[in-house]
């Protein structure tokens, strides 16, 4: 597919004091967050992991990917524990739970899905201040992550049905946990992905921006 032909809503983070939509109208709403010119591709926003988020009111497709870019400052070290310190959010929608990236004995990504939680323990080992491409997709019945590019995990589950309400990014809906990051280059996408749009979005690492020059990789203007 086209990866312009199925792009639903989309992000830059370009824009000084709003996070308007580039596809459509369903601009989101900062709280907190501050515009910086340290983005993957032009500016940014960034989290303190006091109280800083970006919500977006939205109801996602039935089948669904999405692609961002983000950096973090810090990394937690645990699993349900104090604000400040460990479950740092990545990403969430008040129906389904939440996408996160923590560090313990192992690097993980969990995935809270209606009380499941799965957990990736075998994720690629992630740096401080260094930009990285995530894409997680749902098509009813599998759920993948992809990192950089690359798939790190997949599972079945069939219990999720379509998201619904608003996308909080940088905290979960309660506001009792925030992330420590930079974010970049959100899509919402409404069909199944393949490997090689997954890897027209991370572009060799120089990433993609809407709307899209299709081909890989076609390296431009991005932060390295």
């Amino acid at each position: 597919m086209a990866l312009k032909d199925n792009i639903v809503w989309y992000w830059k983070a370009d824009t000084n004091g709003s996070f308007p939509d580039s596809v459509g109208s369903n601009n989101g709403t900062i709280n907190g967050a501050t515009y910086t010119a340290s983005g993957k591709i032009n500016w940014a926003y960034s989290f303190d992991w006091t109280n800083d988020k970006i919500t977006i009111n939205t109801s996602f497709p039935s089948e669904w990917w999405i692609s961002f870019w983000f950096t973090a400052d810090v990394f937690g070290t645990g699993w349900y524990a104090s604000t400040n310190t460990n479950n740092n959010t990545l990403l969430n929608d008040t129906t389904a739970g939440y996408l996160w990236i923590s560090s313990g004995l192992s690097w993980e990504i969990s995935v809270n899905l209606y009380d499941t939680e799965f957990k990736i323990t075998t994720i690629t080992s992630l740096s401080v201040d260094t930009w990285y491409h995530l894409v997680a997709t749902w098509d009813t019945s599998n759920y993948y992550v992809y990192l950089n590019g690359s798939l790190e995990w997949s599972w079945v589950f069939s219990g999720l049905s379509a998201l619904s309400d608003w996308v909080v990014i940088g905290s979960t809906y309660e506001n009792n946990r925030y992330w420590d990051w930079n974010f970049d280059e959100f899509g919402i996408f409404d069909s199944l992905l393949s490997q090689t749009d997954v890897t027209n979005l991370y572009n060799g690492w120089a990433g993609n921006q809407y709307p899209f020059i299709e081909g890989n990789p076609i390296f431009f203007g991005a932060n390295f």
